[in-house]
C-alpha cells in the first residue's frame, strides 16, 4: 500500500512539474520572445493519436470564447474548431512547446440584421439566418507541452476575428 501511495504521489507531482513548466515557458516567452524560435511542423509529421490529441485540446481551448470574443458582435458556427497551425518552439536547439493556431467558422454580426429568434431553432441553417452578416472565422492562438497532454492560452494573442 505504501509502494502505491508513493507511485500516486510521483505521479501527481510530475504531472504539477509539467502544467508549472508550460506555464513558466509561456510567460518566459512573453517576456523573452527573441529567445525562441518557432517552426512550421507539417500535420505528417504527427501520428494520428497525436493528432487528435492536438485537435482536442484545440476545441478545448476554444470553450473560452464564449466568455470572449463571442460576447460581442460574433456568432459561431456549430461545426468544428479547425486545427490550422502547428509550431514548434525551440529555445535554442531544445524543443520546449508546441503553438497551435486554430479556428471556426462565425459571423461578424455588428453591421447586419440578425433574426434572433429565428437563431434559438436548434435546426436553423445558420448560413440562411447569417446571410447579410460577414461571414469569417474567429481564430485562437495556444501553447501546448511537448507531451501534447496540457495547453495554455496565448494571452498576448487572444482571439480574432477574419474574414
Amino acid at each position: 500500500m505504501k509502494n502505491v501511495v508513493l507511485a500516486c504521489a510521483l505521479i501527481l507531482t510530475s504531472l504539477a512539474a509539467n502544467a508549472n513548466s508550460l506555464n513558466d515557458v509561456v510567460a518566459d516567452i512573453s517576456k523573452n520572445p527573441g529567445k525562441y524560435s518557432l517552426v512550421e511542423v507539417p500535420q505528417t509529421s504527427f501520428s494520428a493519436k497525436q493528432w487528435t490529441q492536438l485537435s482536442a485540446l484545440a476545441e478545448k481551448e476554444s470553450w473560452i470564447w464564449g466568455d470572449t470574443i463571442l460576447e460581442g458582435d460574433y456568432i459561431s458556427s456549430n461545426e468544428p474548431v479547425v486545427l490550422d497551425l502547428v509550431e514548434a518552439v525551440y529555445s535554442g536547439k531544445s524543443l520546449v512547446a508546441y503553438k497551435i493556431v486554430y479556428s471556426a467558422k462565425a459571423w461578424d454580426t455588428g453591421a447586419c440584421e440578425v433574426d434572433y429568434d429565428a437563431l434559438e431553432d436548434e435546426n436553423a441553417n445558420l448560413d440562411e439566418v447569417l446571410a447579410e452578416c460577414t461571414v469569417g472565422k474567429i481564430v485562437g492562438n495556444s501553447y501546448v507541452n511537448v507531451t501534447l497532454t496540457e495547453a495554455e492560452r496565448d494571452w498576448d494573442n487572444g482571439e480574432s476575428f477574419e474574414e
